[in-house]
């Protein structure tokens, strides 16, 4: 069935992967995904727990990376000028050269200082322990893991207050908590609340005109239709969408083509028309594969919404190409876990059940 895009499931999609903050999200995947890989391919070999620990270093946990070895910490957060792992993986022609084998490619040292620079963050990765046979896992037990069914509705001593059947669920744990419901908002803060919800935006002059002194003729749900009808509305969900698929406007840290902008346009398109969340995430994933309209040869909004995949955090002018083909195939695998199904399964690039 499909199903007309609208604020609460959006909400749901934009803040399914978790409670970090944004910018804690992004430093952990450019670690996982620029700094990390070359450290298991490149370097444990001579420096982990597991293998071998020349000099007396260790690269497979931050402690052991800050630490160092005989010659002194590998890093020093904050200061990629002050740290040794950089200065090795930049080949000087006088100091000491690392890995052994060879170069790697220009775009490497400057992944880990930009990693150094922003505080050298690696997140936990201890294994977790054995979950006993027979037994689902804490993973498994999770919310967001059990089948769908429909609760029975707590009964209320207010019975007045609910206006819904989730309104039921919301004051039997504001009486858990000691919490009383609120009084009934004015016309003049309900609609503040709608429009900033709705738009992003405070509400205009004739609007709260219009709901403060003939409230009898503009109620909430045809404040709510103008509100959806904006295309100020598709301007503000968009963004949220834009920022979990990890859109810029301009090039950032590495190229980005400059035409990111029709993505952009055509996402707040999409959510102006109400396009259904089935077709809005079938244009994204596959929409170069779709029909084209009747009369047209090519469907290039279908084209245009692919633009998702494009978008990425690597380096287009790394010289080994089948690098940056990998790098690339990478990141689209990570973003469509992500922001479809509110996972993450990048561990993979590094980690295996073999």
């Amino acid at each position: 069935m499909n199903h007309p895009l609208r604020p609460a499931v959006l909400l749901a999609a934009f803040c399914f992967s978790g409670t970090l903050l944004a910018d804690d999200i992004e430093l952990i995947r450019f670690f996982e995904q620029r700094i990390r890989p070359v450290l298991v391919e490149h370097c444990f070999q001579c420096h982990s727990s597991a293998k071998k620990k020349r000099g007396g270093l260790l690269l497979d946990s931050r402690n052991g990376i800050l630490k160092g070895g005989d010659s002194g910490p590998a890093i020093v957060p904050g200061k990629p000028a002050a740290s040794l792992l950089v200065e090795v993986l930049e080949y000087e022609p006088d100091g000491i050269r690392m890995p052994p084998k060879g170069r790697l490619s220009p775009g490497v040292p400057k992944d880990f200082r930009r990693w150094i620079e922003t505080g050298a963050i690696w997140p936990d990765s201890q294994s977790p322990p054995e979950t006993p046979a027979g037994q689902q896992s804490s993973d498994a037990r999770h919310w967001s893991f059990q089948p769908i069914v429909r609760p029975t509705v707590p009964k209320s001593p207010h019975s007045q207050w609910p206006r819904n059947a989730i309104d039921h669920f919301v004051l039997k744990r504001m009486i858990r908590e000691g919490l009383q419901p609120a009084p009934t908002a004015s016309p003049h803060v309900l609609v503040r609340r709608l429009s900033y919800d709705l738009t992003g935006l405070p509400p205009s002059a004739g609007q709260l005109q219009s709901n403060v002194t003939r409230p009898e003729l503009q109620s909430p749900a045809k404040t709510i239709d103008e509100l959806l009808a904006s295309k100020r509305y598709g301007e503000h969900w968009g963004g949220h969408w834009l920022d979990g698929v990890r859109y810029v406007s301009d090039v950032g840290y590495y190229n980005f083509s400059d035409l990111g902008w029709r993505y952009r346009d055509w996402v707040i398109r999409a959510l102006n028309a109400d396009m259904p969340y089935s077709d809005f995430v079938t244009h994204q994933i596959a929409g170069d594969l779709l029909p084209p309209p009747n009369g047209q040869d090519v469907y290039a909004d279908g084209i245009i919404a692919t633009g998702v995949l494009a978008m990425g955090n690597y380096d287009d002018q790394e010289s080994n190409k089948e690098q940056l083909y990998a790098e690339v195939i990478d990141d689209q695998i990570d973003v469509v876990s992500r922001q479809f199904l509110g996972l993450t399964i990048s561990c993979a690039r590094c980690h295996d059940h073999k």
